[in-house]
């Protein structure tokens, strides 16, 4: 019985990787790399700057979470 849920672990595993890898091919498009170091510079720009206001994002929620759980509610 043990070696049938490690199976279908491995088995489920595997098809996440799989609907990962289908996701990103399906949403994601590949990065310009055409040698234009200006639009690639440009490009981390962005991405930093988008990470930033995740990182914000995040900061903020956890602040309200930690608010929340010192007011016991």
């Amino acid at each position: 019985m043990l070696h049938i849920a490690t199976k279908r672990l491995e088995e489920e595993k595997k098809e996440v990787a799989a609907a990962k890898e289908a996701y990103i091919v399906e949403n994601c498009l590949p990065p310009d790399l055409s040698g234009d170091m200006a639009a690639l510079t440009e490009f981390c720009k962005k991405l930093h700057m988008a990470i930033d206001k995740i990182d914000e994002e995040r900061y903020d929620i956890e602040a309200k979470v930690q608010k929340i759980n010192k007011e016991g509610v």
